[in-house]
């Protein structure tokens, strides 16, 4: 709930992924059992120097600086439940070696508010800090343990229309998009968002 734009978000990344080539796989409004079977099914999809990418837009929590995505069935009472049926947003990362020229870019645009009804203890606004494994990039629509701006009334989330406009610049790097993404967001919000990026491309 509360998030008008998170499926035309999922449904605009898609479409420019398939136009430049990727193949695709588009969940809106998946299950938690839906999301780890896609999950699976994309991490024996990726073979040796694949680029590769995965998008998320939806509610997002931290406990105990362990970040979780909120699947839509997730029914929750007690914080003690998220790690049970949230989905820990590390299993999004994929363990490469050095000698590997695999891109794994992880790009998650959460509100990261609590959604959950009030009460449930231990959880925090934002999303923790993630450690980057070698030859990837994981951006974040906000900066850690804080809460991104959701405008009503548009398509798309702050973040992810301003991502839309730099992935269509032709010849950009993938961390001048993310800069530039990073700089329009800060304009728009004056100052009250501030994308951030872990990254270890080499």
């Amino acid at each position: 709930s509360g998030l008008s734009s998170a499926e035309n978000d999922a449904e605009d990344i898609n479409t420019f992924l398939e136009k430049v080539g990727f193949e695709t796989k588009l969940l809106l409004s998946p299950g938690l059992r839906d999301i780890i079977k896609s999950v699976s099914d994309f991490k024996e999809g990726v073979d040796s120097d694949t680029v590769s990418v995965v998008y998320f837009a939806g509610h997002g929590l931290q406990i105990e600086s362990t970040n979780f995505l909120v699947p839509v069935d997730a029914k929750i009472s007690i914080s003690e439940e998220i790690p049970y049926f949230c989905f820990n947003a590390s299993d999004l990362l994929i363990n490469t070696t050095v000698e590997s020229d695999n891109l794994h870019i992880v790009i998650l645009d959460s509100c990261s508010n609590n959604p959950f009804p009030s009460g449930i203890r231990g959880v925090k606004s934002g999303l923790a800090r993630m450690t980057a494994p070698v030859g990837t990039l994981i951006a974040f629509s906000t900066s850690p343990n804080m809460a991104a701006n959701e405008k009503t009334g548009e398509r798309n989330s702050l973040y992810t229309k301003h991502l839309l406009r730099e992935l269509n610049v032709p010849n950009s790097s993938v961390e001048r998009i993310f800069k530039n993404t990073r700089t329009r967001v800060i304009k728009e919000s004056n100052g009250r968002q501030i994308p951030w990026e872990e990254s270890s491309l080499h």
